[in-house]
């Protein structure tokens, strides 16, 4: 009998045993580790609300709904490019001109995170797949309080260029080199393709989209419609807005609003920056 447990409970075996317990130690800590590391990555996503603040390893849910839903056989450069226009061209208020809920936001401000993840997770395929017209596509937007507007794009050698208006008014175009944006598309990850994502949505927002909704927004004012300013704009947007304002515009800004009791609330917020950014400043 004592053999028998000498025999069990050899060295050799008892190394085996101590070998592992670590090797179960080690599985533990990499499971707790990689179990950090994704809620860390989930934190990292809920706050982000942009194409421009994605990263190598996050992007914002809208971005994620949007590529999730394209077929493997549509992961080609340009039409990834063009994914993120109509991204770009949501986060900037507009909806597709055919979305069935469009009604739901005809009221509401120009940036919303259900808004755009809704409008991502209902866009049609058919804009994102080869059309007979080879790379030329038109596809049209709508623009709660300013009507219909038409994108236009196509894509010549390695440039997809793309023009932006509103019915009769003219429009802005703009070219862009795919390769800068999506050098190569990585199937395994489809987040590490994209490079320079902050320069692109700068580009496409401010000699794109926004001239053309603005010159839009002017007609409409000289013909009596109200013109949107920064009343209506959803806290999120608003501090990123506030938080590039130099300490002594923000002290201005803060001092200007006192006056008014419809700016109140601008006042508040102001405040809340600048205790933040004096906690800051003293640790």
């Amino acid at each position: 009998m004592a053999s028998a447990q000498s025999e069990n409970f050899t060295p050799e075996k008892q190394e085996n045993a101590k070998e592992d317990d670590n090797d179960v130690v080690e599985s533990s800590a990499v499971q707790l580790r990689d179990r950090g590391r994704s809620d860390e990555q989930k934190n990292e996503e809920e706050k982000m609300y942009l194409v421009e603040e994605a990263t190598l390893t996050c992007m914002p849910e809208h971005m994620k709904i949007l590529l999730g839903r394209l077929p493997d056989g549509t992961f080609t450069p340009d039409i990834l490019l063009e994914a993120l226009l109509y991204l770009l061209i949501v986060e900037c208020g507009f909806a597709q001109r055919d979305h069935s809920c469009r009604s739901t936001w005809s009221h509401g401000v120009t940036y919303s995170c259900p808004r755009v993840k809704e409008l991502a997770a209902n866009v049609s395929l058919q804009w994102f797949t080869p059309t007979q017209f080879g790379s030329f596509r038109e596809n049209h937007f709508h623009y709660h309080t300013l009507g219909n507007f038409t994108l236009i794009t196509f894509r010549i050698a390695d440039t997809l260029c793309a023009t932006f208006t509103q019915q009769s008014h003219r429009g802005y175009s703009i070219s862009l080199s795919v390769s800068r944006y999506i050098p190569l598309v990585n199937r395994q990850n489809i987040q590490r393709s994209f490079r320079n994502l902050p320069e692109l949505s700068r580009r496409i927002k401010n000699k794109l989209i926004l001239p053309a909704r603005d010159v839009s927004m002017q007609l409409a004012s000289y013909f009596g419609s109200s013109y949107p300013s920064l009343l209506g704009a959803p806290l999120v947007p608003l501090n990123k807005i506030l938080r590039h304002l130099p300490k002594s515009s923000m002290n201005a800004l803060r001092e200007l609003c006192r006056t008014s009791s419809r700016l109140q609330y601008f006042c508040a917020l102001i405040e809340e920056i600048l205790s933040r950014v004096e906690e800051r400043a003293l640790s």
